[in-house]
């Protein structure tokens, strides 16, 4: 299962449960697919029959074992479309209401959660279900299309039910529970597991139809309203350390304001001494529109780069993170593309962050004008991340990966005692537990200047090399030591091997440049050798 925080905690009202035989197979069928839910449901809320608490138990029991998730049993007193207001009944943020006989798939809450997410819905939510993509799924969701147009998300099998078209479907279905327990049987013997369409769809989960959004119709008169489509965007907080360079800060942030997303907020975490940053912020005030927090920085532990990120993280409040650092950019399609993929293409309920492709720009110093010298592909092979692959390199930039917040109480921040390598760090810890998808787009841009240039200008990579070896060595070795302490084959092992292969490549490597070498010399001396040959031989004629 997929386990999710508390603030992502999922309650199942299953409503209403005859007392009948027919009644209780559909309940025994429908507990049977929740079992097999891929995201954790916490409770399940049955409405059912006095007389019929016992036999539910006993299903709830044979379903659910080991306690994990809590049963909460009401006295059915009405039907469906009087049903309680599910915030009263159901302790969970998330809450789905599903009629028994309804099979929903193991993605089906997985893919609900994170289109409520997008869509922006506060507080308890729903209102989407999910046709079964299973044998005949596509035909079902054609026939539903069909029935009632436009409820269905494009390149989704996820429909609306707060549709007008979806609400005909709903009271179509409503009707079947008043035909009582004739109707019952006749569903329970003749439907097979992926129900048929419209008894699923309109027999599903409609909880925003039945609780609204609170405060959706209490905007005071004459208030500022955010763009619709910045409402509907999960929020991102872009993580910025920055140190006295306010020339290349203003760049990143010239980057930020060019992006066609529009529901961020940029988190600012200033290490320096001077007013640079806020006359900067103040310069820029009205395109920010108050989408900045700045979080003035002094650590006793220097040049520990996870301190400020952590620090930023702390500050904001996002579901979605990324970091910026203060000499790169990015493409203004940055984010639109990277949340899309991340909360609207996810293709399992593993992945929990999204990166993208690097170019690398070399460029002059701020005294130079910044200028362009060249540029080269970092990651064009980025397909997918994989522990092997980077347990052998750390193979996509900060700026280039975009996660879920969630991960950060489930994992830990960034380390605090790292002055480089911080990044590999975290993303080794991640993959550990999570999936990352690859958007194989170049969409990141990292620049580097060269090695005489100011310290305050130059790039971890270029001027921290040595620093860079040493704490690649401590971070294998903290690795392996706690597998061989643990008695065990993990993470050590396989950043011990892949050191190896690493440390063989790059002797293979340089054998080959010499034997390269070799032979050009060979080359060199078999033309010459061939030159005063033909020098001596005696020319005919």
């Amino acid at each position: 299962m997929v386990a999710r925080s508390p603030h992502h905690k999922l309650s199942i009202v299953v409503w209403p449960v005859s007392d009948t035989k027919a009644g209780i197979k559909l309940l025994d069928r429908t507990l049977f697919a929740l079992s097999g839910s891929l995201y954790d449901i916490d409770e399940v809320v049955i409405g059912a029959d006095g007389s019929s608490f016992e036999r539910v138990r006993e299903l709830f029991g044979k379903h659910f074992p080991g306690g994990g998730t809590r049963l909460a049993l009401h006295e059915l007193t009405a039907s469906l479309q009087d049903c309680p207001d599910v915030r009263e009944i159901a302790s969970c943020r998330f809450v789905a209401l599903v009629r028994p006989g309804v099979y929903p798939y193991e993605h089906a809450f997985s893919t609900l959660v994170c289109e409520v997410e997008r869509r922006g819905v506060p507080g308890v939510a729903g209102g989407f279900h999910i046709a079964v993509p299973e044998e005949g799924g596509d035909k079902m969701a054609a026939r539903v299309e069909s029935v009632a147009p436009g409820t269905k998300f494009p390149g989704t099998t996820v429909f609306d039910t707060s549709h007008p078209e979806f609400l005909k479907l709903w009271e179509e279905g409503g009707r079947g529970v008043e035909r009582g327990a004739a109707h019952e049987a006749a569903v329970a013997e003749t439907f097979p597991v992926h129900a048929e369409p419209l008894f699923l769809v309109a027999a599903a989960m409609d909880v925003a139809r039945l609780c609204p959004p609170t405060g959706a119709a209490n905007s005071p008169a004459g208030a500022v309203q955010e763009p619709q489509a910045a409402r509907t965007q999960p929020g991102v907080d872009i993580i910025t350390r920055t140190f006295q360079r306010p020339v290349l800060l203003e760049r990143a942030l010239m980057s930020i304001l060019d992006q066609t997303y529009e529901n961020w907020t940029w988190v600012i975490v200033d290490g320096g001494k001077t007013t640079e940053v806020q006359e900067l912020l103040e310069k820029h005030r009205g395109a920010l529109r108050n989408r900045v927090t700045y979080v003035p920085f002094r650590s006793n532990q220097a040049r520990m780069r996870g301190i400020p990120i952590n620090a930023g993280i702390r500050a904001g409040a996002s579901p979605l993170i990324t970091l910026l650092d203060d000499d790169d950019t990015w493409a203004p399609d940055f984010l639109s593309k990277m949340v899309a993929e991340l909360v609207d293409h996810k293709p399992h309920p593993s992945v929990r962050g999204v990166v993208c492709r690097t170019t690398c720009i070399e460029e002059t110093s701020v005294e130079d004008g910044l200028r362009k010298v060249g540029e080269r592909p970092l990651n064009d092979d980025l397909y997918n991340v994989t522990l092997a692959k980077l347990s052998m390199v750390n193979c996509f930039c900060t700026h280039a990966f975009l996660y879920e917040r969630e991960v950060i109480g489930e994992i830990g921040g960034y380390p605090e005692d790292y002055p480089v390598l911080e990044d590999w760090h975290f993303n080794l810890r991640f993959v550990q537990n999570f999936e990352i998808v690859v958007l194989p787009e170049v969409l990141t841009f990292y620049h580097f200047r060269p090695h005489h240039v100011d310290a305050t200008e130059s790039n971890s990579q270029v001027a921290e090399m040595r620093h860079h070896k040493f704490y690649e060595g401590r971070l294998i070795n903290e690795a392996l030591r706690e597998d061989l302490r643990a008695g065990r084959q993990g993470l050590g092992h396989v950043l011990a091997q892949a050191a190896t292969m690493r440390w063989l490549g790059e002797k293979q490597h340089n054998l080959n440049s010499k034997v390269k070498a070799i032979g050009e010399k060979i080359g060199k001396i078999d033309a010459r050798t061939k030159a005063v040959k033909d020098n001596l031989t005696p020319r005919k004629g």
